[in-house]
C-alpha cells in the first residue's frame, strides 16, 4: 500500500494511549480531522491500526505455540501424556524413547525445543545434551527422577536452560517451556551476569568462573554468592542469609552449617582464603561481600 507524502500515520499500540494520540494527530493535521488519517480519500481510523497490531500479537503467539518440541522419554505412559497435553496447547510434538531415536529425530525435525529424560535404555542424557550444545543453542529442558543437588548442578552445567524433577504438574512444564520459547524468539537467552573482580556469575547458565577458571559449586554454594553479588558492600545478618537459602521444605540448618558452607566457598573463590579479598565475616553479626569493582 502507498501513501501520499503529507499523509500522517499513528499507531497506537496501548489502547489508553488512545486520547494521547488523537490529539496528537490533531496538533499535526491540516485538516484538523482528529478521528481519522485521510489517505487517497479513504479514512484509516487509528482504531483500526490498534486492531492490526491487536491481529499480529495474536499471530506470534500462534506462531510460538505451533513450535516444534522433540520429547526424549524412555516412559511411554509419561511421554504420550505429555505430548497430549503439549499437543492440547497447539504445540507440535515428536518423540523417542532412547537417544539413539532421539538423535534421528533431532536431525529430521529441528525442533525448537528439547524435553529430555537423563536415564535412557541406551546411555544418559547428559551426553545428548552437550552433542546438541555443540552447535546449536535450542532450549533443553531436562525432565528426570534425579532429584540430587549435584545431578541438576551438572545438568545445568552441561547446557541445560531448565532442570525439573518427577513427579511433576503439567502446568509447571508448560510455563516453564513457555518461557524458554519465549526468551529463544527475541534472539537467544539473555545473559544475566554478575560481576565482582574476577568473580562472573551467570545466572542464565547457573554457571561461575574466576578470571578464565571455570568453578563447580554446589547448589547451596552458587545460591550463596548469588545473594552476595546481589547485596555487595553491605552486611548481612546470618538469619537474613538463612531465611534466603534454606526454604521450609529444607532439611534443619543452623549457623555452624552456613559457616561451613561460607568456608568451602571461600576456598573456591578466594587466592588466600584466610584472608578474603570478597567474602569477609563480620563479627557477632554476619557477612559482608566487598565488590572490588567499586574499590
Amino acid at each position: 500500500m502507498r501513501f501520499g507524502k503529507n499523509v500522517l500515520l499513528v499507531f497506537a499500540e496501548p489502547a489508553m494511549e488512545f486520547k494521547a494520540c488523537a490529539a496528537n494527530i490533531k496538533k499535526q493535521s491540516r485538516v484538523g480531522a482528529w478521528t481519522s488519517c485521510i489517505v487517497r480519500k479513504k479514512t484509516v481510523c487509528i482504531m483500526q491500526a490498534v486492531r492490526s497490531i491487536v491481529r499480529l500479537m495474536r499471530w506470534r503467539a500462534k506462531k510460538m505455540r505451533e513450535n516444534k518440541i522433540l520429547i526424549v522419554e524412555d516412559d511411554r505412559g509419561l511421554a504420550e501424556g505429555i505430548k497430549f497435553y503439549l499437543e492440547k496447547e497447539g504445540y507440535r510434538v515428536v518423540m523417542a524413547g532412547s537417544l539413539g531415536g532421539g538423535r534421528v529425530l533431532y536431525r529430521q525435525e529441528k525442533p525448537d525445543a528439547v524435553l529430555l529424560d537423563l536415564n535412557l535404555p541406551d546411555g544418559d542424557g547428559m551426553s545428548f545434551c552437550r552433542e546438541i550444545r555443540k552447535n546449536s543453542q535450542v532450549p533443553i529442558l531436562m525432565v528426570t527422577a534425579r532429584d540430587m543437588e549435584t545431578d541438576e548442578v551438572m545438568g545445568l552445567e552441561t547446557g541445560a536452560d531448565d532442570y525439573l524433577t518427577k513427579p511433576f504438574s503439567l502446568t509447571v512444564l508448560r510455563t516453564r517451556l513457555r518461557k524458554l520459547l519465549e526468551r529463544q524468539q527475541k534472539g537467544g537467552v539473555e545473559n544475566h551476569i554478575l560481576k565482582s573482580g574476577e568473580i562472573f556469575l551467570d545466572e542464565s547458565r547457573t554457571s561461575v568462573r574466576k578470571g578464565a577458571e571455570s568453578l563447580n559449586l554446589s547448589m547451596t554454594e552458587y545460591r550463596l554468592l548469588r545473594l552476595f553479588l546481589k547485596n555487595p558492600n553491605q552486611v548481612l545478618l546470618k538469619e537474613q542469609i538463612l531465611a534466603v537459602i534454606w526454604d521450609s521444605e529444607s532439611n534443619f540448618v543452623d549457623e555452624n552449617t552456613l559457616a561451613v558452607n561460607i568456608r568451602r566457598l571461600r576456598k573456591k573463590i578466594e587466592s588466600d582464603p584466610s584472608n578474603p579479598m570478597y567474602l569477609k565475616t563480620i563479627h557477632g553479626m554476619g557477612y559482608l561481600w566487598e565488590d572490588l569493582k567499586n574499590a
